[in-house]
């Protein structure tokens, strides 16, 4: 038998560790842990977001691609939709080399397709590779999967990507420019790692060294 004195401190500490309890469960539900996703998950989802919204916002030229271009126009159409799709059609081998990641496919589906469909193919594939290409640099700053996910759409179909994919089809090949920063990052840090493993090296053979030196 328990005294009265017993007792309540008995309920206290129950009530005590059930408040526990749920606040544990509550704080794991709503923490990062508790949101994870793996980074090939959130590739994935990054890819499937991005390709879906791209057929969205692009859904006429996709039921049209060798009649229509992607885009409205804000102040008419400029003169770089029609210069690119003259490159694609007619331009020299050595004249594709200066952008040759965007011409050569380019070309390539301007004679298996039509040179207008090969326009929109350049354009269009800018929102998905640019989303993946931010996913990768940001996962790779902030160890965070959702919020690269969400860094990536935001990046990719930002207004300012939007305007220049309806106007300049070679200033919206962004997705270059953040794979670049992707691999500058990585490069940066291999050798923050290996100037780091340097030192250790350096620090223990100087220890090594004094110890050996030590008088006996």
């Amino acid at each position: 038998m328990r005294g009265p004195a017993e007792a309540g401190h008995y309920v206290r500490s129950s009530v005590n560790l059930r408040m526990a309890d749920v606040a544990i469960k509550l704080r794991t539900s709503i923490s990062p842990k508790g949101l994870f996703i793996s980074r090939s998950s959130g590739f994935l989802l990054t890819a499937a977001l991005a390709c879906a919204i791209t057929l969205i916002i692009a859904w006429p030229v996709v039921l049209a691609p060798t009649r229509l271009v992607y885009g409205d126009e804000i102040v008419g159409r400029q003169a770089d939709l029609h210069a690119v799709i003259s490159q694609f059609s007619n331009a020299k081998s050595r004249e594709l080399l200066p952008q040759a990641l965007t011409t050569l496919p380019g070309r390539a589906m301007a004679r298996a397709f039509s040179p207008v469909a090969a326009l929109n193919a350049v354009v269009l594939w800018t929102f998905p590779l640019a989303a993946l290409a931010t996913f990768a640099l940001a996962r790779y700053l902030h160890r965070s999967t959702v919020a690269a996910v969400v860094a990536a759409l935001a990046f990719s179909f930002s207004p300012s990507h939007l305007a220049q994919a309806a106007y300049h089809p070679y200033t919206a090949q962004i997705q270059f420019l953040m794979a670049n920063h992707a691999s500058d990052a990585h490069i940066a840090a291999v050798q923050m790692a290996r100037d780091r493993v340097l030192a250790a090296i350096r620090k223990a053979a100087k220890a090594a060294r004094a110890s050996l030196d030590w008088p006996r």
